[in-house]
């Protein structure tokens, strides 16, 4: 594993789009923007594993997968955003297209559709 390191703005922006979502949590979740790192990049995919600073408060969310977000690919097949949350703490941004290839461009973030799934 890579020691962590600064998510860069489009990761960054993504996450603050999801959690700017109205859910259970969400401003907890949001609250741990601040120091987030990442502990591993899944290539291709460009899922992320995610460490949050030390002391952060763990949110109070109801599901594991509290949002998830939507955009077209270029080729038209659908990419998905998955927040996942342990013991209330930010754990991993999983990003995959629903063919299971790897995604040709990262959309911008204004683009993802967000749906809470509680």
């Amino acid at each position: 594993m890579t020691s962590p390191h600064e998510l860069d703005a489009w990761e960054r922006s993504v996450l603050t789009r999801l959690l700017a979502y109205e859910f259970p949590g969400c401003d907890g979740l949001a609250s741990q923007l601040a120091g987030l790192t990442v502990a591993r990049r899944w290539v291709p995919s460009g899922s992320l594993d995610l460490q949050v600073a030390r002391g952060a408060d763990p949110a109070k969310v109801r599901r594991r997968v509290p949002v998830e977000g939507e955009a077209i690919d270029a080729d038209g097949i659908p990419i998905h955003f998955l927040v996942h949350v342990a013991d209330g703490l930010l754990r991993r941004l999983e990003i995959f297209k629903e063919d299971l290839s790897a995604p040709s461009y990262r959309p911008p973030p204004e683009a993802i559709r967000v749906t809470s799934l509680d």
